[in-house]
Formats: structure tokens, sequence, C-alpha cells
């Protein structure tokens, strides 16, 4: 478990506004660690330190783009307009 008195690389702190029960606001210091480049399943991202090798890299569906939080560039896949098509009433009674 991480104490207020453990360094952590990266981290700061900023102050964030709590209410209290009378109504009052107080200022709470509050750690924000950095972001990291994972994805959702929590699995980290391939960093590739030039653009050109990312792009030799990558496949037919993916797309390179440079990262914000750490400046490396990352591979992101294609996804063509349209395809978040919502599920017609045939297709979810076939499911059925």
């Amino acid at each position: 478990m991480l104490t207020m008195l453990e360094p952590i690389a990266g981290a700061r702190h900023i102050f964030v506004t709590r209410p209290m029960p009378n109504g009052t606001q107080v200022l709470v210091p509050r750690l924000m660690l950095p972001r990291t480049c994972r994805r959702l399943d929590g699995v980290t991202k391939i960093s590739y330190a030039t653009r050109a090798d990312a792009k030799a890299a990558r496949t037919k569906h993916d797309e390179v783009y440079r990262c914000a939080n750490c400046g490396a560039y990352h591979l992101a896949t294609k996804h063509k307009p349209g395809s978040e098509r919502p599920i017609g009433r045939a297709v979810r009674a076939r499911a059925a």
C-alpha cells in the first residue's frame, strides 16, 4: 500500500474541493499519477521511436499516431465509418 511519504516517479499533487456537511468547501490535496500508454484491457502498447518505424510495422488496418502521454508513436486499428450501426429488429429476432 502506498503512503504519502513514498515518492512516485512522475506523480504530482493537485488540490480538489470537497464539500463539508455544513455546506462549506475545503481544499484537499490529491495525488495524480502519470498517465500510461496501456490499452483498456491493461496490455502495454508497443511504442516506436520514429514515425517511419511505426509505419514499417503497421498492417493494412492500422494507423500511426503520436502519443500525447509519452511522445512516442503507437498503432491504432482503423474503423470504417458507419460500422457502429445499431442492430436491426430482424437480426435481434433471429439471435433470440
